[in-house]
């Protein structure tokens, strides 16, 4: 199976599909062995946690492709990307990220000064010009080397906060009608609002909901928007925000005691074991040569 038609058979395994953003290989084998049947790559996450800078589209395509590429050759769940506002081509991203593994992106319709879709002050371009964007993303699905006719083009719209719910859906109508396979309804505030989504789009539309925490949207849970018609529930930024809190947390334990046993005793570390069942990594008859040739096998398996 392709990425594309591993995130298609999660879609259909899991309603919704719930997307855990993730930022680096280990993070994604441990989504994958908690039983999550995808896994997500945020902007905001790569730009905060990676590169230590704001989510303001300054991390370059090869970058997120470097990320994600690392991710899908170890982690087997399919990986969805987010893409910002496609780089200048979206064609040429598709390319690239069906060439890195991944599973399917969203673009945006923001301007390329593009803000979090949870903050005020967003800027939007013109229904035609993301329709454009998406016909570009399309055709890269078969354009490139490797080749996906499964990847999957979700376009994501921020023109609640600007042009409300008509607006919306009628931006919504038209980036499907330009290609678009799922849509990305960002920062809605009620429930209602993805009836109205679904109503108006019809059954076969995936559409994603994010439920990014301190945000507009409030955090409902998979079975409320499982009832009103929501097939993938995104968290894109929860699991970066409990190590980011976790660090901060400590940090000043650690400063102020002069040793990290404090750590050790409340469980808060976790004793090397745990990570070496993670990477099924046995020290007493593992070496280098064993995990080459295990990581090689799982490489060729892949291609």
């Amino acid at each position: 199976m392709t990425p594309g038609q591993k995130l298609k058979a999660a879609l259909k395994a899991e309603k919704p599909l719930h997307l855990l953003g993730i930022l680096n290989p280990y993070m994604g084998m441990q989504v994958q062995a908690a039983g999550f049947k995808a896994a997500y790559v945020s902007g905001a996450g790569l730009s905060y946690f990676n590169y230590g800078v704001p989510d303001v589209g300054v991390v370059a395509l090869e970058e997120v492709c470097y990320e994600a590429k690392k991710i899908t050759r170890i982690v087997d769940i399919p990986i969805l990307v987010d893409a910002d506002t496609g780089w200048d081509d979206a064609q040429k991203t598709v390319e690239a990220f069906i060439a890195s593994g991944i599973a399917g992106l969203h673009l945006e319709d923001q301007t390329e000064d593009k803000r979090c879709g949870h903050l005020d002050g967003k800027s939007i371009v013109g229904t035609e010009e993301m329709c454009a964007r998406i016909r570009a993303a399309v055709k890269g699905k078969t354009s490139g080397k490797v080749r996906d006719a499964d990847f999957m083009v979700m376009a994501r719209t921020d023109a609640f906060a600007l042009e409300g719910m008509n607006g919306t859906i009628s931006r919504m109508q038209a980036y499907v009608e330009a290609g678009a396979d799922a849509i990305f309804a960002e920062a809605m505030t009620d429930l209602k609002h993805y009836d109205q989504i679904r109503a108006a789009l019809g059954p076969n539309v995936p559409l994603l909901a994010n439920m990014t925490e301190f945000g507009k949207t409030e955090l409902y849970t998979r079975d409320q928007l499982a009832k009103h018609g929501v097939d993938m529930m995104l968290s894109p930024v929860t699991l970066a925000r409990s190590m980011h809190g976790g660090v901060f947390d400590w940090l000043g334990d650690i400063r102020t005691k002069g040793s990290t046993q404090q750590l050790v005793d409340g469980g808060q570390l976790k004793p090397r074991s745990r990570y070496s069942d993670l990477l099924d990594y046995d020290p007493k008859t593992d070496n280098r040569d064993t995990i080459l040739a295990r990581l090689n096998a799982r490489l060729s398996e892949k291609d």
